[in-house]
């Protein structure tokens, strides 16, 4: 008998055991969502026009464009610094993470200081919140660079 119950004992013992293991999830193999959808959305959407680099803003003198940027699907970025066309590429990774290579045309311009703001803050950035109308451009927690929303014309 005394055989019987320890025999049953076991039997409950690895059947519980199973039963918990299997509820477990391995969470270091899950994987956070790449980036928010939504957002991701929003901001390949949108034109959108520098208003402030380095704490400054930002306006267009009559011989040039405004400065703004488009991030296209796919992965690829097109706008313009002011005198010079840019292009190039971006990745957006988990939460808020943000990765731009972009190059410029050269061309001289009269003032050169807005063009180079504008290259540092794309290839320095690693982080991006779009809050209502407004991208904002960050490296970790500095704000680079403030885009506006464009209404389509």
């Amino acid at each position: 008998m005394k055989k019987f119950g320890f025999l049953l004992f076991l039997i409950a013992l690895v059947s519980i055991s199973v039963s918990c293991y299997a509820g477990k999830r391995d969470m270091r193999k899950e994987k956070a969502p790449k980036h928010n959808t939504k957002k991701k959305a929003e901001l390949e959407a949108t034109h959108w026009s520098l208003t402030e680099i380095d704490g400054k803003p930002v306006a267009s003198g009559d011989e040039r464009i405004m400065p703004f940027i488009m991030f296209g699907k796919k992965g690829r970025l097109e706008g313009n610094t002011g005198c010079n066309s840019l292009g190039g590429t971006y990745d957006l990774g988990r939460f808020d993470a943000i990765k731009i290579e972009a190059v410029s045309t050269k061309m001289a311009c009269p003032d050169m200081t807005g063009e180079a703001y504008m290259n540092n803050a794309l290839s320095y950035a690693n982080r991006y919140m779009i809050n209502g109308r407004h991208l904002l451009l960050y490296n970790d927690n500095l704000l680079l660079a403030l885009f506006e929303a464009k209404d389509a014309e």
